[in-house]
């Protein structure tokens, strides 16, 4: 069959869409944790974000990985265990944006 592989993929990507922000995700295998490369894509105005502070949030409701983007949208968390999360996305003089039920395989 073409297409089908042995094995587990060691990568894969995921986009989440909320009212103010697309987010588009890399997820990288690491042994039993994971690298998430992440990107702002748009903002409300349909532009590039601006310093923004992207938190993932457990199911108890606290925050386990933060990072601020760069000034094009870009930011990275490093040895996130597999589960799913509530990402928060926070930018200056703005509302925090929430994406819920962010799943991290």
């Amino acid at each position: 069959l073409q297409g089908v592989r042995s094995g587990a993929a060691t990568s894969y990507r995921q986009l989440y869409t909320a009212d103010a922000v697309e987010v588009e995700l890399m997820v990288e295998r690491s042994g039993r944790v994971r690298r998430v490369e992440g990107d702002l894509i748009a903002d409300e105005r349909g532009g590039r974000n601006e310093s923004a502070l992207v938190e993932l949030v457990d199911a108890r409701n606290h925050p386990v990985h933060a990072a601020e983007t760069d000034k094009n949208g870009l930011f990275r968390f490093d040895s996130v265990t597999p589960g799913t999360y509530r990402m928060v996305v926070t930018r200056a003089e703005s509302a925090a944006i929430e994406i819920e039920a962010l799943e991290i395989a």
